[in-house]
């Protein structure tokens, strides 16, 4: 019995925050996010900044061997034209050792970096299903947790994308095309 309690207490309290199919909470939605290192438009952002695009992260850390990160840059290959899709790495640990300039030097290019502004670990502890830090997360447009694998392949996870571009496409009462339907689109 003590062994059953023991299983449970450990799957319970080193799980993600999110499964697949949840809808993400507001407050995760505005919890900033800063790009250490890459190009985008500002040095930080939120999950809301965001809504009405997909959302991928791939997350790592800055201890974790550079061999065994999920390589981005396919992704970056199919959707990187596609202003629908917004690509980020996530790293934890940054100058544990390598610092955030550093990672991102080893890194794909024009994929940019971003730490969270928190306690540490925030994408990982909210989206890391399988607890590997070599992983990649989708948000949709509707900031919904889509998908998430630490698999290296990126077959399911376009496969996924490309579902939810069609379903983009054809959304009732997006008024205003924005992706999303919202009170800017009733007024």
């Amino acid at each position: 019995m003590i062994n059953i309690v023991l299983i449970l207490f450990t799957s319970i309290s080193f799980s993600a925050f999110y499964d697949v199919g949840d809808m993400i909470l507001y407050e995760h939605q505005t919890l900033p996010l800063n790009v250490c290192y890459g190009d985008y438009p500002s040095e930080s952002f939120s999950l809301l900044d965001l809504k009405g695009k997909v959302i991928i992260f791939g997350m790592t850390a800055s201890w974790w061997p550079t061999t065994c990160t999920t390589s981005l840059e396919a992704l970056l290959n199919v959707f990187g034209e596609d202003d629908r899709v917004v690509i980020f790495e996530n790293l934890d640990d940054p100058g544990q050792p390598y610092s955030c300039q550093q990672w991102g030097a080893l890194g794909e290019e024009n994929i940019p970096l971003i730490v969270d502004d928190g306690e540490g670990h925030l994408l990982y502890n909210l989206f890391a299903i399988d607890e590997n830090f070599a992983s990649r997360a989708l948000i949709d447009h509707n900031m919904i947790f889509r998908y998430y694998s630490s698999s290296s392949s990126n077959v399911a996870l376009i496969n996924v994308i490309n579902q939810i571009l069609v379903e983009m496409e054809s959304i009732p009462g997006d008024i205003n095309s924005d992706y999303t339907v919202d009170i800017l689109d009733v007024v």
